[in-house]
């Protein structure tokens, strides 16, 4: 294998670790190199019930049904052993060619797609499971020798390193996720900006704030207020957060409307104040918005506190910022009915005034309908 094709294979290797959906190209890319005909990249669970495979050289319906059929019925001989990273292992150094011809995986799989000298190269295996790359060429040609096995400890730190990278892109993108899901079951409004104030991210709180464009508005490049001077202020708010620790502050923000002022408090992000990220959160903005009160899902209510369909409804109500004369009056009940409901509902949830079932009810995250 010369210089250049090489540095091509190392090349597709290291776009794979942010691309991962280039793994077929790196497979034909393998399967040239190591002149096989079929080569297939397998990341199984510990356990081998669950596994993400994909090959060249054979129908991929067919590689996955066989997958699901012996992926977790591997011969103990065959299996990657917990912590084994190494060179290119030739199949036959693990079971002989007559035990494993007799096998039932070869004659529903291998034998019928002219697969016979195999061999494997083990990216990485611990405790939560192993990513292998297998490769397999048919009996007429000649085995596995020092020349594969040479470039495989060529390629396999390579390998290594680039499944690294993917695991911590794969491991941010879960976090992103979480928090995203996080900010969305919170009653609070909340926004992320990067360190020009870009908007990054509103969970939906915050989304509902911004439609309402009263004394806080979402523009193209930035955040702004109801007038010049409350846009100055937000402006000076978050460019003091971005700066660094100790630099968060709060604001008022006067609305248009002439409702009770939008509440902001700016938070830093303490891991990028060291350097400039483009697009990167930087700055968590809380909006407190006094004419709305949060509310939650009844369901939410039935199954925390046992409370019946009426005596959560009116927890929502409640909660929503409505007196018990309103309630009684939208829901055809009479206030007492509503006081006893009242009652039950305190009794329930362990609270003693309204004013403490009220604030354990603005505590309970939002679930969203598609959770």
């Amino acid at each position: 294998m010369d210089d250049a094709a090489l540095s091509e294979t190392l090349d597709l290797i290291y776009e794979v670790a942010v691309a991962p959906d280039r793994w077929l190209e790196l497979l034909q890319r393998l399967a040239s190199d190591f002149s096989c005909h079929f080569v297939g990249m397998n990341i199984s669970s510990a356990n081998r019930d669950e596994f993400r495979a994909m090959a060249v050289g054979v129908d991929r319906a067919e590689h996955q049904a066989f997958l699901r059929r012996f992926n977790r019925n591997l011969p103990l001989s065959l299996r990657v052993r917990p912590g084994l990273a190494s060179e290119l292992i030739d199949v036959g150094a693990l079971i002989t060619r007559a035990e494993w011809e007799r096998t039932e995986m070869y004659q529903a799989f291998y034998r019928p797609n002219d697969m016979g000298h195999g061999a494997r190269l083990t990216i990485w295996s611990g405790r939560s499971g192993t990513q292998a790359v297998n490769l397999s060429r048919p009996w007429r040609a000649a085995p596995f020798g020092e020349k594969e096995r040479s470039l495989a400890r060529t390629l396999l730190p390579h390998l290594q390193r680039a499944a690294r990278v993917t695991r911590h892109l794969q491991n941010a993108d879960l976090l992103t996720m979480a928090t995203h899901a996080t900010l969305d079951a919170m009653h609070q409004p909340v926004l992320l900006l990067d360190r020009t104030g870009r908007l990054v991210y509103a969970n939906r709180g915050a989304e509902r704030v911004l439609r309402m464009a009263d004394g806080l508005l979402a523009g193209r490049e930035r955040l702004s207020a109801g007038s010049p001077a409350a846009t100055r202020a937000l402006d000076a708010l978050v460019s003091a957060a971005a700066r660094g620790p100790g630099k968060g502050g709060t604001l008022r923000l006067p609305r248009p409307s002439g409702k009770a002022s939008l509440v902001l408090v700016a938070i830093p992000i303490r891991s990028l104040h060291d350097f400039f990220v483009t697009g990167q959160p930087a700055v968590v903005l809380c909006v407190s918005d006094p004419a709305s009160r949060g509310t939650t899902d009844a369901a939410v209510l039935t199954t925390l506190f046992g409370l019946t369909r009426a005596e959560a409804e009116l927890a929502r109500q409640l909660l929503a910022g409505h007196e018990l004369p309103a309630i009684a009056a939208a829901s055809g009940r009479s206030v007492h009915t509503e006081r006893n409901l009242l009652a039950r509902v305190m009794a329930k949830t362990e609270t003693r005034r309204q004013s403490d079932l009220v604030g354990l009810l603005g505590q309970l995250p939002r679930v969203p309908a598609d959770a």
